[in-house]
């Protein structure tokens, strides 16, 4: 192959089976109670060695393993650190502050189940024979009360809140975040086993589409391995721009390469680079009209796939547009690219697979 394209989105097959078998045991073992979960959360993380986990699991998977910052429940959580809520607990509090008969307390609400959240490791919570003690402070502004009943000005003072942590409780969370490690292990697991005939479509399909660009357009080739890797190694909103105006640029190309002046009806003039829908329209009644007659029952499969292109090629600029300008372009994800950097590359799959059912020539472009 003169370019190499499209790199393989799949693990070398050595990862792959290794990640396969970590998260198999996983499972399996999620619902066998003599398998502590702190072994399951370090399964967890060597699959993170394995695979490009997400930041929130490996944030995760870290927290579980060795406790969550200290918090207090009433108070916002630090960016990126947030308590999951199956560790967020309401119990019966003792409450201490020697000064507080001098303060006026109809404003302050001292309920009868006080918000805790539970920042204890998965190992300390697993290994506890006894209740745990469960506290935090709370500094609030009280008015004082001055001679005769009169009101002044607030004081600042600290609420001291302090239980214990049932071991049923314990028990609870513990159950919950083995839920959470068999969710985390079964969309790995759908995802592999997705990725492997998909791997081998792909593999098959960008060996024939190197070949045959390669031989129509040298230059698109280099566009779309920039754009492939580009997509695959961006973090930044910036860099995810350049690949909307790749992606933009690589639809027009293409049609402006592939669209012979053949392909014109006569008394018609030739689209311009951008009209790529007209472009389309007029490659795929080319198809239509040239379409190998030896295909025999494929014959009507190709005619609706050729419609159904038409159709995504449609919607596709129709993405393109609204992901590229402002203000979508401001609210753009990752996902938003990833998605549609793959369906550019399905419709450029499908074009050439139909070109060479109706024997289009890439040499004589």
């Amino acid at each position: 192959m003169p370019f190499e394209i499209l790199r393989n989105w799949g693990l070398e097959l050595t990862r792959k089976e290794s990640a396969i078998e970590l998260i198999d045991q996983i499972i399996s073992d999620r619902a066998n109670m003599d398998i502590p979960t702190v072994e399951l959360l370090y399964r967890c993380q060597d699959i993170g060695g394995l695979l490009d986990l997400s930041s929130d699991d490996v944030l995760w998977i870290e927290l579980e393993l060795s406790g969550y910052p200290n918090q207090n429940p009433l108070v916002k959580d630090p960016p990126g650190y947030n308590v999951p809520l199956y560790r967020r607990v309401q119990l019966p509090a003792k409450v201490e502050d020697p000064r507080l008969d001098r303060f006026v307390t109809n404003d302050i609400v001292i309920e009868s189940m006080t918000p805790f959240s539970v920042i204890y490791s998965c190992g300390q919570l697993e290994s506890a024979n006894e209740p745990l003690p469960l506290g935090y402070s709370h500094i609030v502004n009280v008015p004082e009360v001055g001679v005769m009943g009169t009101i002044g000005q607030k004081e600042e003072i600290s609420f001291t809140f302090k239980t214990l942590l049932p071991t049923q409780l314990m028990k609870g969370i513990i159950q919950s975040v083995r839920g959470r490690i068999n969710k985390f292990a079964s969309s790995h697991q759908i995802t592999l086993r997705f990725e492997e005939p998909l791997d081998s479509i792909f593999n098959s399909s960008r060996g024939v589409m190197a070949d045959r660009l390669s031989r129509l357009h040298t230059p698109l080739l280099a566009l779309i391995e920039e754009t492939v890797t580009k997509q695959e190694r961006s973090t930044d909103p910036v860099e995810w721009q350049d690949v909307l105006e790749n992606t933009r640029n690589i639809i027009r190309n293409i049609t402006e390469q592939i669209l012979h002046d053949t392909m014109v009806p006569d008394g018609e003039e030739r689209p311009n680079i951008n009209e790529t829908n007209k472009k389309t329209e007029l490659i795929l009644q080319w198809i239509r009209e040239n379409v190998d007659e030896s295909v025999g029952t494929q014959s009507e499969y190709v005619i609706k796939m050729l419609e159904s292109i038409s159709l995504s090629q449609t919607a596709l600029i129709d993405l393109v547009n609204k992901l590229g300008h402002p203000p979508a372009s401001q609210n753009v994800v990752k996902r938003d690219v990833d998605r549609l950097v793959l369906n550019t590359m399905l419709w450029i799959f499908d074009v050439i697979a139909l070109l060479d059912k109706a024997g289009f020539s890439w040499d004589n472009q």
